[in-house]
């Protein structure tokens, strides 16, 4: 929990290297330091995976942007098209009444 905050406290790291150092054999300061290594690489990381998150988002936002546009102007020259052939259809009938 400790390292979800943030960081871990003091109190857990001397617990945690005591196990290491227990289970592996090797001294004290260099479980301690095994541990240290351990969290900064952890939050080394969780900040690239999140600075990678946020790079993704962008990309996202940009192309449905784009995308919404393209879809905008589309439907723009569609109705403009229509508005006119519907003119042209009016005009063709209007002669033919005629």
């Amino acid at each position: 929990m400790s390292i979800r905050n943030g960081d871990m406290s003091p109190a857990d790291k001397s617990y945690v290297a005591n196990v290491i150092a227990a289970q592996t054999g090797i001294s004290q300061p260099d479980a301690e330091k095994r541990v240290t290594d351990a969290i900064a690489n952890t939050k080394e990381a969780a900040a690239k995976a999140e600075q990678t998150g946020r790079e993704t988002a962008d990309m996202a936002r940009k192309a449905s942007a784009s995308f919404a546009l393209a879809t905008f102007i589309a439907m723009l020259i569609g109705a403009l098209a229509a508005s006119y052939v519907a003119t042209l259809g009016g005009r063709a009938r209007d002669k033919v009444d005629a």
